[in-house]
């Protein structure tokens, strides 16, 4: 998918920094098998390897299918982190504003593993070098994510991302794309 490796440790890493107010979304995230949030584009590698060159043309058809199918894969297994899996898949793309996909749900209505994901993807998305773009400079990324408070993100998930920026930074220093 899109980040790679790097983008799902970043994304790992970041999740707990929050302390309490995410404590219980943090257990488990590891790079490994018990990891929901490196499945969060998994739907994007299926899709990829499919011959679907249609579907890639209109990329946000493919994007909100990317998200349907990596949920679907998921939660056909009674395994507790596959579910958390399926939903993390399915609801991160989501935006507060009803505006997202694949379901265009808004506010509370999205799974609180999406949500956080949601802010935790972006966050590390805009500071990372991709082949397409450059990583973006601190100050610019942190005004997206102000500005996009009560849009994309929950304004109280913003407010405690905001409120522990310093273990964030720290933590994207530590582990460089």
């Amino acid at each position: 998918f899109y980040g790679g490796e790097a983008a799902v440790r970043n994304q790992c890493a970041l999740i707990p920094a929050a302390g309490e107010g995410w404590e219980y979304y943090a257990k488990g995230c590891a790079l490994d098998e018990e990891n929901p949030v490196a499945t969060l584009d998994f739907g994007s590698v299926v899709v990829f390897a499919v011959d679907s060159e249609p579907m890639i043309r209109d990329r946000g058809y493919l994007d909100a299918t990317a998200a349907a199918l990596g949920a679907e894969i998921f939660q056909t297994n009674d395994l507790p982190v596959l579910q958390a899996a399926a939903i993390v898949a399915r609801r991160h793309h989501e935006r507060w504003d009803g505006k997202g996909y694949p379901d265009r749900l808004a506010g509370e209505d999205i799974h609180i593993y999406g949500r956080i994901v949601a802010l935790a993807d972006v966050f590390d998305a805009l500071c990372s070098s991709r082949c397409y773009k450059p990583a973006w400079k601190m100050d610019e990324v942190l005004e997206v994510i102000r500005t996009e408070s009560g849009k994309h993100f929950d304004p109280e998930l913003t407010r405690l991302f905001l409120d522990h920026i310093d273990e964030f930074i720290a933590i994207r220093e530590r582990l460089p794309d």
